[in-house]
């Protein structure tokens, strides 16, 4: 099995804006907001709060945000 990370950024300045919309779309009225808000892990209100955020640090392009990816891959015949 190979392991792997790997980090994910907007690849331009000129694409910030519409990554971080995106990103920021993720936790408007989403089942990702509303399991974080049902579970515990976030509060009424913060997934907005997180979307608004997203698309504020968008508007700058300039900083680093580093969105992780994890891979496990197997060979077959070979687990």
């Amino acid at each position: 099995i190979n392991l792997s990370v790997s980090f994910e950024q907007p690849p331009s300045p000129e694409e910030w804006s519409s990554f971080y919309a995106t990103w920021g779309g993720l936790w408007e009225k989403t089942a990702i907001a509303e399991t974080a808000v049902q579970t515990g892990l976030l509060q009424p209100g913060e997934p907005e709060k997180i979307a608004n955020a997203s698309r504020e640090f968008g508007k700058r392009k300039r900083g680093l945000v580093a969105l992780p990816w994890c891979e496990a891959i197997a060979s077959p015949g070979k687990i």
